[in-house]
C-alpha cells in the first residue's frame, strides 16, 4: 500500500497550469532508445541524415534546436519561437532528435497554418513557411522504400522512429500503419509491441494500451517504454496505486533520468498523495532540465505545490523560492503566471514566521 502524507497545513487550489506539460509523458523517446539498449549500435544501421538535410539545403536561416540551448527552449514554447522568428526570420525548421519536445510547437503550427511540413523521415521533420508543396502521407512511399533497403534487423527501429514523428504531427492513421509494418518484420519484438501500446495510449484507448503493454513486458521484463504506457494507462483509469507501482519500477530502469519518465512519476505520486516521491522526482527533473538549459518554470510550480502539500519544516519557504524563480524565468503563459502569483500570495499568507 502507498503511505499517504500526513495532514497538510498548507492548502493550494488547482489551476490552469495543471495540464501545461502533459505532453511530456508520451513514450516515443523511450521506445526508440529501447532498440539501442537492446542491440549493439553496430547492428542498427541508421536512416541516412543526408536525406532530410537535402530538404533544407537552400535555406539561408534554419531553426535547428539541437544547435543552440536558446533554440531548444524556443522549440518547447511557441511564444518564444515567434519572438526568435521576428529576429531571425527563419526560412526552414529542422526538427531532429526527440519528437516529444516539439509537440506543442507543432500543435501550434497546425492551428496557425503558416509553417507546414515538407519532409518527414526517421531522422527529422522539416517545415517551411507557406510552402508551395506540402508534405502528405502519400510522401511516405519514398521513405518506406528507402527503409526497406536497410538490413532487416534495422528496419523495425527506423519504422518506429518514423511512426513517432508522424504521431507528433497528429498523423495517427499513418503511424499505425508503420507500427503494423514493423510488427510484420519483427512479430516478437517487445519494443514494437510497446510502440503499439503507445499508439493506443495516444488515442486514449487505455484498456487496449494496457493489454499491449502487458504483452511487451511478457517479452521483455521491465522494458521502460512498456512500463511507461502501463503507468500512463493506470493513471488515466484512476488506478493510482497500480500506476505508482509501475512508475516506481520505471524509476529503476535506464529511463529513470529521462524528463518524461520523471514527470510521469511525479504526476502519479501526486495523485497517490506520495508527496515525498513527487518532490524527489521533481527535484531530479529540475536538475536534468537545468543541465540541458531547458525551461523549468512549470516544473517549479509543480514543486511548489508538492512542497506546500507535504508541509514539512522549511517547505513553505522553499515553495515561495520556487514560485519566485518560476515567475522570474519569464516564459509562463498569462494563465500560468496568474496562477503562480495567486499561489505565491496564498502560501506567503499561510506559512508560519519560523518556517
Amino acid at each position: 500500500m502507498i503511505q499517504p502524507a500526513p495532514e497538510q497545513k498548507l492548502v493550494i487550489r488547482k489551476g490552469p497550469v495543471a495540464l501545461a506539460f502533459a505532453f511530456l509523458v508520451l513514450v516515443n523517446v523511450l521506445i526508440a532508445a529501447a532498440f539501442m539498449w537492446k542491440k549493439n549500435p553496430a547492428q542498427v544501421e541508421p536512416y541516412p541524415s543526408v536525406v532530410s538535410r537535402t530538404a533544407v539545403a537552400h535555406a539561408k536561416t534554419v531553426f535547428e534546436p539541437g544547435k543552440s540551448p536558446g533554440f531548444l527552449r524556443a522549440a518547447q514554447s511557441p511564444a518564444m519561437f515567434r519572438s526568435l522568428d521576428r529576429v531571425y526570420r527563419f526560412d526552414a525548421l529542422y526538427l531532429d532528435g526527440e519528437p516529444a519536445r516539439y509537440r506543442e510547437l507543432l500543435r501550434h503550427f497546425r492551428e496557425s497554418k503558416d509553417w507546414q511540413p515538407v519532409h518527414v523521415d526517421p531522422v527529422a521533420i522539416v517545415l517551411i513557411r507557406s510552402p508551395q508543396v506540402v508534405w502528405t502521407p502519400d510522401s511516405l512511399r519514398i521513405v518506406r522504400s528507402q527503409i526497406a533497403t536497410l538490413p532487416t534487423d534495422s528496419q523495425p527501429a527506423m519504422l518506429v522512429l518514423l511512426a513517432n514523428r508522424l504521431g507528433t504531427l497528429g498523423e495517427m492513421k499513418s503511424a499505425r500503419t508503420l507500427i503494423d509494418d514493423a510488427l510484420q518484420v519483427a512479430p516478437d519484438s517487445a519494443e514494437v509491441r510497446a510502440q503499439l501500446a503507445s499508439w493506443f495510449a495516444q488515442t486514449a484507448q487505455w484498456n487496449e494500451a494496457l493489454d499491449h503493454a502487458r504483452k511487451a513486458l511478457a517479452l521483455s521484463k521491465n522494458l521502460p517504454a512498456a512500463l511507461t504506457v502501463q503507468a500512463q494507462a493506470f493513471l488515466a483509469l484512476g488506478k493510482f496505486e497500480e500506476a505508482f507501482n509501475a512508475s516506481s519500477l520505471l524509476m529503476k530502469t535506464p529511463a529513470a533520468d529521462e524528463p518524461q519518465a520523471l514527470f510521469l512519476h511525479a504526476r502519479i505520486a501526486h495523485e497517490a498523495h506520495a508527496y515525498w516521491h513527487e518532490i524527489d522526482a521533481l527535484q531530479k527533473l529540475l536538475t536534468v532540465a537545468e543541465k540541458a538549459q531547458a525551461p523549468t518554470s512549470a516544473y517549479r510550480i509543480y514543486l511548489a505545490q508538492a512542497l506546500a502539500k507535504r508541509s514539512e519544516p522549511g517547505d513553505g519557504r522553499e515553495a515561495v523560492r520556487q514560485l519566485e524563480a518560476s515567475l522570474a524565468e519569464g516564459d509562463l503563459s498569462e494563465n500560468q503566471k496568474q496562477f503562480a502569483e495567486e499561489t505565491l500570495a496564498q502560501i506567503k499568507s499561510q506559512i508560519a514566521p519560523t518556517d
